[in-house]
Protein backbone atom coordinates (compact mmCIF):
# COMPACT_ATOMS: atom_id res chain seq x y z
CA UNK A 1 0.00 0.00 0.00
CA UNK A 2 2.73 2.36 1.00
CA UNK A 3 4.74 1.49 -2.41
CA UNK A 4 1.34 2.67 -4.27
CA UNK A 5 0.98 5.80 -2.57
CA UNK A 6 4.42 6.72 -2.70
CA UNK A 7 3.80 6.25 -6.54
CA UNK A 8 0.37 8.17 -6.40
CA UNK A 9 2.27 11.18 -4.71
CA UNK A 10 4.96 11.23 -6.87
CA UNK A 11 2.34 11.46 -9.38
CA UNK A 12 0.20 14.17 -8.24
CA UNK A 13 3.15 16.05 -7.71
CA UNK A 14 4.35 16.07 -10.63
CA UNK A 15 1.01 16.88 -12.85
CA UNK A 16 0.80 19.67 -9.80
CA UNK A 17 3.99 21.33 -11.06
CA UNK A 18 2.73 21.07 -14.43
CA UNK A 19 -0.45 23.02 -13.22
CA UNK A 20 1.46 25.72 -11.67
CA UNK A 21 3.59 26.26 -14.85
CA UNK A 22 0.30 26.98 -16.91
CA UNK A 23 -1.33 29.11 -14.49
CA UNK A 24 2.15 31.06 -14.47
CA UNK A 25 1.99 31.17 -18.06
CA UNK A 26 -1.34 32.51 -18.04
CA UNK A 27 -1.30 34.92 -15.49
CA UNK A 28 -3.57 32.80 -13.32
CA UNK A 29 -3.15 32.56 -9.22
CA UNK A 30 -4.17 29.45 -6.53
CA UNK A 31 -4.75 30.28 -3.72
CA UNK A 32 -2.96 27.67 -1.58
CA UNK A 33 -4.89 28.02 1.94
CA UNK A 34 -8.24 27.51 0.04
CA UNK A 35 -6.58 24.03 -1.86
CA UNK A 36 -7.11 20.82 -0.09
CA UNK A 37 -6.88 17.07 -0.38
CA UNK A 38 -8.95 14.34 0.72
CA UNK A 39 -7.79 10.36 0.54
CA UNK A 40 -11.11 8.22 0.41
CA UNK A 41 -11.31 5.28 2.21
CA UNK A 42 -12.70 3.39 5.71
CA UNK A 43 -9.05 3.33 6.70
CA UNK A 44 -6.76 4.99 8.21
CA UNK A 45 -4.61 6.41 5.53
CA UNK A 46 -0.78 8.26 6.45
CA UNK A 47 -0.50 11.96 5.33
CA UNK A 48 1.30 12.49 1.86
CA UNK A 49 2.68 15.47 1.17
CA UNK A 50 1.50 17.52 -1.69
CA UNK A 51 2.98 20.32 -2.69
CA UNK A 52 2.35 23.26 -5.00
CA UNK A 53 5.37 24.85 -5.41
CA UNK A 54 6.98 24.76 -1.94
CA UNK A 55 3.71 24.79 -0.35
CA UNK A 56 2.05 21.94 1.10
CA UNK A 57 -1.78 21.07 0.36
CA UNK A 58 -3.94 20.57 3.59
CA UNK A 59 -5.64 17.11 4.13
CA UNK A 60 -8.77 17.52 5.19
CA UNK A 61 -11.68 14.67 6.00
CA UNK A 62 -14.55 16.45 4.76
CA UNK A 63 -15.12 19.39 2.64
CA UNK A 64 -17.99 21.19 0.95
CA UNK A 65 -18.08 21.51 -2.52
CA UNK A 66 -20.65 22.78 -4.34
CA UNK A 67 -23.03 23.18 -1.46
CA UNK A 68 -22.51 18.75 -0.68
CA UNK A 69 -20.59 18.01 2.34
CA UNK A 70 -18.20 15.32 0.99
CA UNK A 71 -16.55 13.22 3.54
CA UNK A 72 -13.70 10.96 3.55
CA UNK A 73 -15.40 7.60 4.04
CA UNK A 74 -18.39 8.62 1.82
CA UNK A 75 -20.82 8.57 4.33
CA UNK A 76 -23.79 10.92 4.31
CA UNK A 77 -24.07 11.95 8.23
CA UNK A 78 -22.95 15.12 8.20
CA UNK A 79 -24.43 16.27 4.62
CA UNK A 80 -27.71 14.97 6.42
CA UNK A 81 -27.95 16.88 9.47
CA UNK A 82 -27.02 20.31 7.34
CA UNK A 83 -30.09 19.82 5.20
CA UNK A 84 -32.16 19.41 7.79
CA UNK A 85 -30.94 22.06 10.16
CA UNK A 86 -31.79 24.18 7.03
CA UNK A 87 -35.35 22.49 6.61
CA UNK A 88 -36.33 22.70 10.05
CA UNK A 89 -35.20 26.26 10.35
CA UNK A 90 -37.32 27.02 7.23
CA UNK A 91 -40.03 25.56 8.42
CA UNK A 92 -40.11 27.64 11.38
CA UNK A 93 -40.41 30.63 9.81
CA UNK A 94 -43.05 29.57 7.39
CA UNK A 95 -44.75 28.41 10.10
CA UNK A 96 -44.68 32.11 11.85
CA UNK A 97 -45.31 33.94 8.87
CA UNK A 98 -48.61 32.17 8.05
CA UNK A 99 -50.55 34.10 9.88
CA UNK A 100 -49.65 37.44 8.07
CA UNK A 101 -49.59 36.10 4.28
CA UNK A 102 -52.78 35.30 2.29
CA UNK A 103 -53.38 31.46 1.02
CA UNK A 104 -51.95 32.66 -2.35
CA UNK A 105 -49.08 34.42 -1.19
CA UNK A 106 -48.96 30.80 0.70
CA UNK A 107 -49.08 28.95 -2.01
CA UNK A 108 -46.67 30.40 -4.08
CA UNK A 109 -44.31 29.84 -1.14
CA UNK A 110 -45.14 26.24 -1.10
CA UNK A 111 -46.32 24.75 -4.27
CA UNK A 112 -49.17 22.46 -3.77
CA UNK A 113 -48.37 18.56 -5.01
CA UNK A 114 -50.98 17.04 -6.80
Amino acid sequence: MVKNLDFITHIINSELTTVSTWFNANLLSLNINKTNYILFSNKTNPDIQILIGNEKVARVFQTKFLGIIIQANLKWKEHISLVANKTVKTLGVMNKIKHFLTSAYLKKLVPVLD
